[in-house]
């Protein structure tokens, strides 16, 4: 499964308002203990998979992004909201002969537990060996 965060990592990166916003900061899992906001933490949150007929297995994984920003900051966060929407809400690539479809589910703001500000994403998966 962690082709998947690698293939969100590299889009990410690749979207220069994202990457202009959070100055490339990006994590699997979690920040490190000194990280200063903006970044974006991205991990896994389950996953559904599917055995076809033709005995391929399709994996469904959900995919949280969650983006920080200082205090309450609420201009980066909305332009890091509407970066994030326009980039994934119908997100497929190929690489590597795997397919990868993200779908979006939900998507709230809320405090962080630091005294800033989250807005958590939450994407259906769909990979699939081409």
């Amino acid at each position: 499964m962690t082709g998947i965060f690698k293939i969100i990592r590299d889009a990410i990166l690749a979207d220069n308002t994202l990457a202009a916003l959070i100055e490339n900061r990006v994590y699997t899992l979690r920040a490190p203990d000194d990280q200063k906001p903006p970044f974006i933490i991205i991990q896994l949150s389950g996953n559904t998979p599917i055995a076809t007929a033709g005995e391929v297995m399709i994996e469904r994984p959900h995919i949280t992004l969650d983006a920080y920003v200082a205090g309450q900051d609420t201009v980066t966060l909305r332009s890091i909201f509407d970066a994030v929407k326009a980039l994934f809400d119908t997100y497929n690539e190929q690489s590597g002969g795997v397919s990868y479809d993200l779908r979006r589910i939900f998507s709230m703001p809320g405090p962080d537990e630091d005294g800033g500000l989250r807005w958590s994403f939450e994407y259906q998966g769909t990979v699939v060996t081409t």
